[in-house]
């Protein structure tokens, strides 16, 4: 895949696990299950390497036939000029241009049958950017770049496009509505936080009752959320210990930050809440200016609530092959 416009992209799988006690972020796709769904669609493995577009526009070309497919939160694509819709298989000609647009902002995911090849460090092709290792030389996608991707087609793949080039069912074969991300969500659910009870019950109170708006301050390592301060009711010190991706922390100006993909591995700021594993990519979606909202959940019922989505895309797997078998 030859890159024309990089825009601001990187190598992403679904991150490393296991090293966090040595100071190594998990990293990975901003939305896990957008990346999961655009490689289904392409017959890869759920963690295949794709490229994340956090700002475009974004344009390439491949030197073979390609089967591909972007996730995202409402992305303009057009294939050859031709206009084609999120969240579908489609096939990319050689030499044939590729634009990805985001007007809504948020993450786009480009995924490749066979997934984009560079070297696993510590079992990820993830980029860490800060590290400078992985994805493709450590670093964000230059226009220029040429990514190299699997040579062959698997049988999945060839009955995908078999059946992509009936020209009736371009357009038709989309996933279902019921199984895309809702990135048009009014609230953000969460378990509380090992420090919440450092909060005054009117901050507890207002966290789950007032609306927070999303700043430009944020990136891959945290969202940044502006509203009415939250209260300690203790004067007790902070000592830096565990976080992860969805840690809700407590700035000392009473602000709330929740960490993403990047997140650091310890943190100082109390932890108010652990937003529920579902709703980080959702979140991690939505575009600065946003007002977001949060409900608090018990653990059994955030348990449930992951159990569900892999319930309904390992459904969904099943279902995918034996259409094609």
């Amino acid at each position: 895949m030859k890159i024309a416009k990089a825009g601001i992209s990187s190598i992403q799988d679904l991150g490393r696990t296991g090293y966090r006690n040595l100071g190594i972020t998990t990293g990975g796709a901003m939305d896990r299950m957008a990346l999961r769904l655009c490689n289904l669609l392409v017959a890869n493995e759920p963690g295949a390497a794709a490229i994340e577009i956090s700002a475009g526009p974004w344009e390439g070309s491949s030197t073979k036939e390609v089967l591909l497919a972007v996730g995202g939160h409402g992305q303009q694509i057009t294939c050859g000029g031709r206009p084609v819709n999120c969240w579908q298989p489609f096939v990319l000609a050689a030499g044939e241009p590729l634009r990805i647009e985001s007007p809504l902002g948020g993450y786009a995911i480009l995924a490749v049958h066979g997934g984009f090849r560079c070297n696993h460090v510590l079992g990820s092709r993830s980029t860490h950017l800060s590290g400078k290792f992985g994805g493709w030389e450590g670093r964000l996608l230059r226009s220029g770049d040429e990514i190299p991707t699997a040579q062959l087609n698997t049988a999945a793949a060839e009955k995908i496009i078999t059946h992509l080039r009936s020209k009736s069912m371009v357009r038709s074969f989309r996933l279902a509505d019921t199984v895309i991300p809702n990135y048009n969500r009014s609230f953000f659910r969460y378990v509380p936080g090992c420090e919440s009870d450092w909060f005054e019950e009117s901050s507890l109170a207002a966290l789950q009752e007032n609306t927070y708006d999303l700043t430009h301050l944020s990136n891959r390592t945290g969202a940044r959320l502006f509203g009415e301060a939250l209260h300690y009711k203790t004067n007790e010190q902070m000592v830096s210990t565990a976080v992860v991706p969805g840690t809700m922390q407590v700035s000392s100006n009473g602000q709330i930050l929740v960490l993403l993909a990047d997140a650091q591995t310890v943190g100082g700021y109390p932890r108010i809440g652990q937003l529920v594993a579902t709703d980080i990519g959702p979140l991690a979606q939505q575009k600065p200016g946003s007002a977001l909202q949060f409900k608090p959940v018990t653990h059994q019922e955030a348990e449930t609530l992951c159990l569900q989505q892999k319930m309904q895309f390992e459904q969904l797997r099943k279902d995918y092959s034996l259409y094609f078998s």
